[in-house]
């Protein structure tokens, strides 16, 4: 090949070379205005699904702070009754919306938890109304406050709808879509504000965590890192590190880093938060799929109580005694009080969820015993048991009896005897303090195919 034909041939290779680049260029560009496309329309798909969503929810909280408002008015048992018990299928429906948000457990769990209260309160009312009681003055107290309480979260939560709608996802550099950043978003304010949720008790005595005390469990404990931390999650749920993947950190009176461990369908998913003091589990939820709520016979639950007395104490929790149980779609919510001694520990209560038909621990939450549980001295009895029970109102039929310590209102702890006890086909609950024999306080059980509330 001549000098002639070698520079033709370049020419030629160059001319081919810009022509495959320019075609390169233009795939490129039309690529990413594709892509840029996509994501930009799943962005808007996505925040178009959660601008509804949070619509719903206050559309709920409206419904909602009608109904509470209407139990002020009401004259006749037959509306308190309909009125009550249409509040607690409201905050069911209340409750699924705020699953389906772009907000995690760490901001959510307090309105949530709030929300089941207030549905479980309102039933207990109802059932009190049904079995002939009458609605006194401290109900309507409580329902006051549960509306005002209502009033204060629907105004925050509007104020921030206004301020954030469309911002729950964005598009990242590479094109993807992700979501916002929670601090940018809704129900941040409720987390700062610290919004003041009455408390209400309704699944057991004493069952509400103390969230003014410093926490005694953890307390003298050293910070531990977030490899640590995810070490004793994995440890604890029995996967490989590997399988977690870092969430926000829970911040507040129990700090804690949160992990989860996710599956493809979702359904499945764990998440578990492990203070960063001690590296202790303070709570776990997997992500399940509701089933019809079923109530355990006698029998089954015994085995429930069984599984969860085992389970928490393989993973370090001692001895504990089950007290008191719910059941909802498909699980038993079962409290478990620590025992020293033969004493009933109630400010060191565990909630365990347990699914009834495989007999699988799907939940913990730890928070009171990490708020409470310390090494005790517990003080001696001044009174026998039998001392104790002469004490009682004779026209009473005792059907139980223990040894229990309660946690007082200025945070101090009683040591008591608990006495079960039946008057008129009612039950209630007494406790006598065991050193002077006061009787310190006295609870209502009511029993409902939901399990047993105590007020």
């Amino acid at each position: 090949m001549n000098e002639k034909q070698k520079e033709k041939t370049i020419i030629a290779i160059k001319k081919y070379g810009y022509i495959a680049l320019a075609v390169l260029l233009v795939a490129a560009s039309v690529w990413a205005i594709v892509s840029s496309e996509k994501a930009a329309k799943m962005e808007q798909q996505v925040n178009n699904s959660y601008d509804r969503g949070y619509i719903e929810l206050l559309s709920d909280l409206e419904n909602l702070l009608t109904s509470l408002s209407k139990l002020q008015v009401i004259s006749t048992d037959r509306q308190y009754i309909l009125q009550l018990m249409d509040i607690w299928r409201q905050t069911g429906e209340t409750k699924g919306v705020l699953a389906s948000l772009p907000v995690s457990q760490v901001v959510m769990g307090e309105l949530s938890a709030f929300i089941t209260r207030m549905g479980d309160y309102c039933y207990m009312l109802g059932q009190k109304v049904a079995s002939g009681s009458v609605i006194d003055q401290s109900d309507l107290d409580q329902i006051q406050e549960l509306e005002n309480t209502s009033i204060d979260i629907y105004n925050k939560l509007q104020a921030e709808f206004e301020t954030n709608r469309g911002k729950y996802a964005m598009l990242t550099a590479e094109g993807y879509t992700k979501m916002a950043d929670e601090d940018d978003v809704m129900f941040s304010k409720l987390s700062e504000d610290n919004t003041d949720y009455p408390h209400l008790i309704y699944d057991g005595p004493y069952s509400e965590t103390r969230d003014e005390q410093t926490p005694k469990y953890i307390a003298g404990e050293d910070e531990v890192t977030e490899a640590e931390a995810k070490k004793a999650a994995a440890d604890f749920l029995g996967e490989d590190q590997g399988n977690l993947v870092k969430m926000d950190d829970l911040k507040g009176t129990i700090e804690c880093y949160v992990f989860k461990s996710e599956t493809e369908e979702q359904v499945g998913d764990v998440s578990i938060y492990i203070t960063k003091k001690g590296a202790k589990v303070l709570m776990m939820t997997e992500e399940i799929m509701p089933n019809e709520t079923v109530v355990p016979n006698e029998e089954q639950l015994q085995e429930l109580e069984a599984v969860g007395a085992e389970y928490l104490n393989e993973h370090g929790f001692g001895e504990v005694e089950a007290t008191y149980s719910q059941y909802y779609d498909g699980l038993a919510v079962i409290n478990f009080a620590a025992t020293q001694d033969g004493v009933v520990l109630y400010p060191d209560l565990i909630k365990l969820s347990v699914q009834i038909s495989s007999k699988e621990v799907v939940g913990i939450d730890a928070r009171n015993y990490i708020m409470a549980h310390q090494d005790r001295t517990l003080r001696a009895v001044n009174l026998s048991m039998d001392e104790a029970k002469a004490i009682l109102n004779p026209s009473l039929n005792v059907v139980g009896e223990r040894l229990a310590l309660i946690p007082e209102d200025d945070l101090t702890e009683n040591l008591c005897y608990e006495f079960t006890v039946q008057k008129d086909g009612t039950d209630y609950l007494i406790y006598i303090d065991a050193l002077n024999g006061e009787e310190v306080d006295i609870l209502k059980i009511i029993h409902t195919n939901q399990g047993s509330l105590v007020m």
